[in-house]
């Protein structure tokens, strides 16, 4: 793979996760604790089933999160942060701290 072809694979990657604002919300709500579909789609409001649905998808295919199934009667089943994406906190804060630093209006 050519360098350029790699730094675009790279950026699309990278905007695939980080480039969506409910992608961040979710990842925001992991990051303080495991979290079953509702619990989400609670704190998420007003996002839709579909919406939700489709982003946890996204992101557990890419190895963000994890969706982990519990044996209980009925089954349940609850999402979180993946070794992978616990890895990712320390660019997240970086980027979150040099927006406020950066940005007037959130000064």
């Amino acid at each position: 793979m050519e360098d350029k072809e790699k730094v675009c694979k790279v950026i699309d990657t990278y905007l695939s996760i980080f480039g969506n604002r409910w992608n961040l919300l979710i990842l925001n709500e992991l990051f303080y604790g495991p979290k079953r579909f509702n619990e989400l789609k609670r704190a998420l409001s007003p996002i839709t089933q579909t919406v939700l649905t489709r982003h946890l998808k996204l992101l557990e295919d890419m190895n963000v999160i994890e969706r982990k199934v519990l044996s209980d009667t009925p089954p349940s089943v609850y999402y979180a942060i993946s070794k992978e994406g616990y890895s990712m906190i320390p660019s997240m804060m970086a980027s979150y701290e040099w927006i406020i630093q950066h940005v007037p209006e959130l000064k």
